[in-house]
């Protein structure tokens, strides 16, 4: 069942970019070529070099605010008994 699953996404996948490269006038390889050659590794570049600037943003914003922690230690009230 999987399998089926796994090949009918594909052939949809497949005929989606035939259709596009219809509508684009170009061919199904070249359509190809820039999706997955071009066009997705600067997509995934782009992402890796966000997370990246995410990371030190958050690293910096950890580090004022452990700069500016202060630690305050409150004994609990004693508990008297009857």
């Amino acid at each position: 069942m999987y399998s089926a699953i796994v090949n009918a996404s594909f052939a949809w996948c497949v005929q989606f970019l035939y259709d596009i490269a219809n509508w684009m006038d170009i061919t199904y390889e070249s359509l190809n070529i820039w999706v997955f050659v071009v066009v997705h590794p600067l997509i995934t570049m782009v992402l890796i070099l966000w997370v990246i600037k995410l990371r030190a943003r958050l690293k910096r914003v950890q580090k004022i605010k452990k700069k500016d922690l202060v630690v305050v230690r409150v004994d609990p009230p004693a508990i008297q008994m009857p």
